[in-house]
């Protein structure tokens, strides 16, 4: 069992750390006493496991509460890792300590160690105290196993969730969070003006929501009449009534057009990751997603969501622009869920959004609304035109008169609208010709917020037209790529790098500031105070805030869109198409080809930072960490270079196959030749831009994907065979290409292949060496070995990264394979990438292959067979089909035989020891690779999806007359025990897979047995 495998493991562990504890103790005066507590709680603990190990030996009793502390990094797993890092803290004997004397020699190396010793301290109490918390989880469980149900023991060992690291939670929080809303509300809270907003408090409506009366208040109103402005306010206001309401909490979510998405998931994820945070928690339904590494649906949001809102007795939720969600459907039934649902009863909702049918349709019946067109949004208008006036700089030379005409104006025509009282006041300021322009100004004052706008871009003068246009598509692109408002120092350095704006005449010697920002774009934009990208939690509060742009108002970005575009339209020199999109991406491009990395290493080497040590940084490090992260901002503050090769890997690599920005760009063949010498390894580039990726997506930000790795990686190769290299460059770019995440790219990958000159099958299938690694995991981490051809390189790759789909187009063209040697070699290649959840279909490659006579016996003289590989990662699909195909049910490879050149490319799949992995199923037959449970198996032995699949090949093997088998010394061995056991244990995860399907411990129907083999 793996269980009683972890107990021996564990048990070793702690007699290490015991015998080094006490060989410090004994022949050291003057040992730590930090020592002593590490030898008593580790023999405490040892004595407890040596006890649970007794009694499993003796009876299956504990057998229940032994697998649940057992589980992906429970109770027994942290004791493993935690007792492993302290064994590697305490120093290893230096000399034998019954010696007489000591020489010069032994009295430094013991010098040397307790120096060592000294310096570890601090860890090693972190990791003690840590220890004694398992400990006492472990003891809990067991304690409560007399008296307990299953259920109840299921529950006390879920409590060890609580016990969860800093760190923990903190890599729980980063993947479960989506989108953070905070830029915007910052943005919000920023543009509030004092004295207004507070109406509301003085609506009926407001207090009865407050007195729990009802659940939901509905405030809804047209484009700028101040909506979100409003929500902040009312964030302000339940966050201070929260400081006196302990158990109460106020949380917000700002749907926002920019992110053009669908809200819902993002909204959930948000408010359950700001709980956790709060609870200082995890719910176990999403650690347990967590755990498998899987989106989780909306269902299973919702459930999260509820667990994790036990603790609190009231929780106020502001949304904000309901109509800025694309689409808005599910957010709609997210919204009625937590209204309607029991589970929720806790929550109190605001939702503010445009007055849209179909959002009234749903939230009629279940909220209260309250219409923004009333006269107390007037006055605030009022309010704040009258403010504007007084304390503008612009104004102090009006006469008091003047003022008076143009707050009465204003305040009568807004009709509603603050958004279009801010741009009246911006357009008056910049007016020219005294209070006679200004009053004929107020008596053709524009009725709309559109027809405003329209006339706001036909007034920009002719020498600022350039620079509003790159301003704003810049703002757009960067939203785009990063979900963030944009850093000011950026966007100058864009903008002072351009020829056209360099001869613009505003202070031409030293270019565009700030200032002049806001002076030429006006009310179009807005800069307040931020970061500009998605930091990570554990280094956001080291990264200085500074000036970052955004739009103004969704509204401006609206009016610019493609939509409103006409030959009419006053404003079509700036509309945010194609035209823009391609000039800005192309800009990209270029401009990070020219990265120097030399400033970077400058920045870090003032922080005392080491260039190449990304990778080496280790979580505890927390200082290390921020200063590293400051230094790389910092950096990339200062160069625009630096800037836009993160823009490039972002656009190459975030975007949504149906981003059609990216299909664009893909379309344009200039850019598809920049894009290429972007992507291909064998360009000078590489080195200057590895340091760069390397410290911004491992130290910095988090990659934009909830999960899994960027979509496509920019590599680092080096071919060690020499011979047409130029055949094997092209096919290693498809390769890349066409293996993305993002399908949009595989129409290109196909069009580089359909134009290469020369022969595919040669290309593909002459033997290579080459060595390759990504930047992702830092530049100093050590690339990978490959020996064999390239085909046999892309059919090892895992499924999950679409590269079966590559395979796939590969395998339909022409002369692919060229024999059926070489389809049985992509099919021993196959063998371990293959997942049957992934590949089926009628188009299956591993299918194809064996179709076209690829032997299921795989590639002879090879240490591992196809039947074994297949076994090793339960891949139940691939053992059916070999099978059917007369693979030998019992085959045990050839020990003395060649191991796969491209075995080092399985770390996705069977983690970093890959290759020692696959090296244990050598000599040893189907059903026994299947009873030793390889480390891949018990890493996921808890996840009902590995349980399913172990079931079905199980019954495979069975059916097929499986032996277990292991050659020893040149001679078969059966034991027959095992099969014995494993056949006791299939029966066993049968019925526990029913019982997860059916939810129903009693239920035996046979018919789920059926459909589940």
């Amino acid at each position: 069992m793996a269980e009683a495998g972890t107990l021996i493991a564990i048990i070793q562990l702690a007699d290490r750390v015991i015998e080094l504890s006490k060989y410090w103790i004994e022949g050291v005066r003057d040992a730590e006493s930090d020592l002593r507590s590490i030898l008593i709680e580790t023999s405490m603990l040892k004595s407890v496991l040596e006890n649970i190990q007794f009694l499993t030996d003796c009876s299956d009793g504990l057998s229940q509460t032994l697998a649940g502390l057992s589980v992906s990094k429970g109770p027994l797993g942290h004791c493993r890792r935690i007792l492993d890092e302290i064994s590697n803290l305490i120093p290893a004997k230096v000399v034998d300590i019954g010696q007489q004397s000591a020489s010069p020699k032994d009295k430094m190396k013991l010098m040397v160690a307790k120096l060592g010793w000294a310096a570890r301290r601090s860890t090693a109490q972190k990791l003690l105290e840590e220890l004694q918390r398992y400990k006492t989880a472990i003891s809990l469980a067991l304690i409560t196993e007399s008296v307990q149900d299953i259920k109840e023991i299921k529950i006390k060992t879920n409590q060890v969730l609580k016990a969860l690291s800093d760190a923990e939670r903190r890599e729980f929080c980063q993947w479960y969070q989506q989108t953070n809303p905070s830029p915007q509300h910052n943005r919000a809270q920023a543009q509030f003006e004092q004295g207004t907003c507070e109406w509301i408090q003085r609506l009926p409506e407001w207090r009865d929501w407050l007195d729990k009366k009802y659940r939901c208040l509905w405030i809804h109103g047209i484009p700028g009449a101040g909506k979100t402005i409003l929500a902040s306010s009312l964030v302000h206001q339940l966050e201070t009534s929260c400081e006196s309401q302990p158990e109460s909490i106020a949380l917000y979510y700002y749907c926002y057009f920019a992110n053009n998405q669908n809200e819902a998931a993002p909204f959930l994820r948000w408010i359950t990751t700001e709980l956790c945070r709060q609870a200082s928690s995890i719910p176990h339904s999403a650690y347990k997603i967590f755990n498998q590494d899987r989106e989780p649906s909306l269902p299973e949001l919702l459930t999260a969501l509820a667990e994790i809102s036990e603790p609190f007795q009231t929780i106020f939720v502001v949304v904000d622009a309901l109509d800025e969600s694309k689409p808005r459907d599910d957010l709609l039934k997210v919204l009625r869920d937590l209204i309607t649902d029991a589970r929720f009863d806790k929550f109190q909702l605001v939702a503010t959004s445009r007055e849209y049918i179909d959002i009234e349709m749903v939230l009629e019946d279940i909220s209260t609304p309250v219409s923004m067109s009333n006269p107390f949004v007037t006055q605030d208008i009022a309010l704040y035109v009258r403010s504007a006036l007084q304390n503008g700089p612009s104004f102090r030379r009006w006469s008091k008169e003047l003022l008076e005409e143009v707050e009465t104006a204003l305040a009568a025509r807004a009709k509603g609208m603050f958004r279009w009282a801010i741009c009246q006041l911006d357009r008056l300021r910049k007016l020219k010709g005294g209070a006679t322009a200004v009053r004929k100004a107020l008596v053709t004052l524009p009725r709309t917020l559109d027809e405003t706008y329209q006339r706001i871009f036909a007034e920009i003068p002719e020498e600022e037209r350039d620079i509003v246009r790159l301003c704003l598509g810049w703002i757009d692109a960067h939203a785009l790529l990063h979900d963030n408002s944009m850093p000011v120092a950026i966007l100058l350095q864009v903008l002072n790098s351009r020829k056209g704006v360099l001869e613009y005449e505003r202070d031409s010697e030293f270019g565009l500031n700030q200032e002049d920002l806001r002076e030429i774009c006006g009310c179009l934009i807005n800069i307040t105070t931020g970061q500009g990208f998605e930091i990570r939690e554990d280094v956001q509060d080291k990264i200085g805030e500074g000036p970052v742009v955004s739009f103004a108002h969704y509204t401006v970005r609206e009016f610019l869109s493609v939509e409103n575009a006409s030959p009419r339209h006053s404003a079509m020199y700036f509309i945010l198409g194609e035209d823009l999109w391609l000039e800005i991406s192309a800009s990209i491009f270029t401009t990070a080809l020219n990265y120097d990395s030399s400033q970077l290493r400058e920045c870090l080497h003032m922080e005392d930072i080491l260039y190449d040590t990304p990778w080496q940084i280790e979580s505890e490090e927390i200082a290390y960490i921020r200063r590293a992260a400051s230094a790389t901002f910092t950096h990339m503050l200062g160069s625009v270079e630096a800037y836009c090769v993160i823009c490039a890997v972002v656009l190459l690599n975030s975007l949504p196959e149906s981003a059609s920005s990216l299909n664009l760009v893909l379309n344009q063949r200039d850019l598809v030749t920049l894009a290429l010498r972007i992507l291909n390894p064998s360009q000078p580039h590489v080195g200057q831009i590895a340091g760069l990726l390397a410290w911004w997506f491992e130290i910095l930000v988090e990659p934009r994907s909830a999960t899994g790795p960027p979509a496509l990686r920019l590599w680092r190769l080096s071919w060690i065979t020499k011979h047409s290299s130029a055949v094997h460059n092209t096919m290693w770019l498809f390769t890349v290409m066409a293996g993305t995440n993002s399908l949009c790219f595989l129409p290109l990958a196909k069009d580089l292949l359909n134009k290469a000159q020369f022969n595919l099958a040669e290309g593909l299938e002459s033997p290579v060496q080459f060595e390759v690694g990504n930047f992702y995991n830092g530049p100093g981490t050590p690339p990978y070995r490959f020996d064999a051809s390239l085909m046999e390189f892309i059919a090892s790759r895992p499924s999950q990264q679409r590269y079966h789909y590559v395979l796939d187009y590969l395998l339909n063209q022409p002369g692919i394979p060229s024999s059926v040697d070489q389809a049985t070699a992509l099919l021993h290649a196959y063998s371990i990438a293959h997942r049957h959840e992934f590949d089926k279909g009628p188009r299956c490659p591993f299918k194809t292959l064996l179709d076209f006579g690829a032997s299921p016996h795989g590639r002879s003289g090879y240490a591992t067979t196809p039947i074994q590989r297949a076994v090793g990662i339960m891949d139940w699909g691939g053992v059916e089909m070999l099978l059917e195909a007369g693979a030998d049910v019992n085959d045990v490879g050839d020990p003395a035989g060649v191991r796969a050149g491209y075995d080092h490319n399985h770390f996705y799949t069977l983690g970093p020891d890959a290759e020692s992995e696959i090296d244990s199923w050598v000599g040893k037959s189907p059903l026994l690779i299947c009873y030793d449970e390889s480390a891949y198996q018990r890493q996921a032995y808890d996840r009902s999806f590995f349980r399913e699949r172990r079931v079905r090949v199980l019954d495979l093997l069975i059916r097929y007359g499986a032996k277990a088998l292991k050659l020893e010394d040149g001679e078969m061995v059966e034991y027959p025990e095992v099969k014995i056991k494993l056949t006791r244990e299939y029966d066993e995860l049968l019925e526990r897979s029913l019982q997860l399907q059916d939810g129903d411990p009693n239920n035996h129907d046979s018919s789920k047995s059926q459909s589940l083999l």
